[in-house]
C-alpha cells in the first residue's frame, strides 16, 4: 500500500468511503477521470 494512503487511513480511522472519495479526488486532479 502506498505510504500516503496509509497516512490517510491512520488519520481517518477505518472510513473506507472517505478513502475512496479521496482517491477519486486525486484521480480527478491528475486528469485520470474514467468515463
Amino acid at each position: 500500500m502506498d505510504e500516503k494512503y496509509i497516512l490517510v487511513y491512520r488519520l481517518e480511522g477505518d472510513s473506507v468511503a472517505e478513502l475512496e472519495r479521496l482517491a477519486a479526488e486525486l484521480e480527478s486532479v491528475a486528469g485520470i477521470q474514467p468515463e
